[in-house]
Formats: structure tokens, sequence, C-alpha cells
């Protein structure tokens, strides 16, 4: 399954580092080069053609969706993050452990898997559980 592209914005931006007074980048800091620096600019239209939205719906429904992203800009973020506000547990049917054999992946695949897992786990966007 393919990843939707998010074009990178077509900024430059230059930045005048005195030498003297260079400091450690901190350690939550990292770079998201396919999200804009300002969570709550967006380009509505790109978002539209990006989505084939003119498919799916009528032109009074994407204004109304426009109006809400707008009015509930604050809220939507390109920054990775964890709520506090909903929590989800998974029941399972039975305490029965199941055993599968891990699917096949290349190397660099594992290595793609684990830098994702270390980021999130990093962000606190995921929690490990409980395992045997």
């Amino acid at each position: 399954m393919l990843k939707p592209y998010h074009k990178r914005p077509e900024l430059l931006n230059v930045v005048f580092v005195d030498t003297e007074e260079i400091t450690e980048p901190s350690e939550l800091e990292e770079e998201f080069p396919y999200m804009l620096t300002n969570p709550n600019v967006f380009d509505f239209r790109e978002i539209v053609e990006n989505n084939k939205l003119k498919e799916r719906l009528d032109d009074e429904q994407i204004m109304q969706l426009e109006r809400l992203l707008i009015k509930f800009s604050a809220i939507f973020s390109n920054i990775p993050g964890k709520t506090n506000l909903v929590e989800h547990d998974i029941g399972l049917f039975s305490d029965k452990r199941e055993q599968h054999k891990p699917y096949r992946m290349t190397k660099r695949q594992n290595e793609i898997l684990k830098a994702k897992v270390e980021r999130r786990l990093k962000y606190k966007i995921i929690e490990l559980g409980p395992s045997e």
C-alpha cells in the first residue's frame, strides 16, 4: 500500500547563526520534511485536488469541510502527539497466547519499521504493553 505524497513547501529560509552561541538541539526536535512548520497553515485547494474530493463530494459539502477545517484549525496539527481525552483498550476473547511466524521482511524493511516504532515511542504516540 502506498502512502500519499505530500509536497514540500517551496520556501527558502535564510538563518544567520552566531557560531559562538550554538546550542545542542532538543532531544525531541526532529525534522518532518513533508509537513509544514506551522501546523495551522494549509492549502485547501491542494487538499481537494490530492484527495479527489470533487469526485466524492458536491460543492456544498466541500465548502462545509473547508469551513470546519478553518473553524477547528487549532485542533488539527501536523505535529505528532497524543491526547489524554480518549482512551482505548482492546478486549481479548481469551488469554490464550497465539503464536504465528513473523512476516518475512528485508533488512531495510526491518530498519524502517524499527525507526518508525522508535519515533512513535519517543513522541509517546504509542507505549509498550505487557508482553511475555
